[in-house]
């Protein structure tokens, strides 16, 4: 926890947060998947995409993940168009305000394009995965 806690500082992660990531299987402490799989990897948690690997009886691709709702969606995506819009300086304040204020996974969808257009195609690729798949 605290390694991942580090990692993600610059972000304003919490321990509250990163138990969130974990509880929608997010984030899956390593441990917990020690026995279907040895690693030799430093991080300490595995990302979703690394459970089909991880745990043998998953297959992303088959749909076996659980599906993410709403606020799954939302918790994801929420920092990123922060920590995005963060770095826009003076010429995306309005805009930061806006994905600050974004209550909900339909205001942040609201936000995209303009989003996107503000920080670029490559650098909106990461929030357009989160909101959206």
């Amino acid at each position: 926890m605290e390694e991942v806690l580090k990692l993600t500082q610059a972000l304003g992660a919490t321990v509250k947060d990163i138990s969130r990531l974990v509880e929608l299987v997010l984030l899956v402490p390593k441990d917990a998947a020690a026995s279907h799989q040895q690693s030799d990897s430093a991080q300490p948690f595995l990302t979703a995409p690394d459970l089909g690997a991880a745990l043998p009886g998953l297959s992303a691709s088959a749909g076996e993940f659980p599906a993410l709702d709403d606020q799954a969606h939302y918790a994801c995506a929420f920092p990123i168009a922060v920590r995005l819009t963060s770095n826009l300086g003076l010429r995306g304040f309005r805009l930061k305000l806006a994905v600050e204020s974004a209550a909900d996974l339909e205001a942040l969808k609201d936000l995209a394009p303009k989003t996107k257009e503000s920080v670029g195609v490559d650098k909106f690729k990461e929030l357009e995965d989160a909101l959206y798949r």
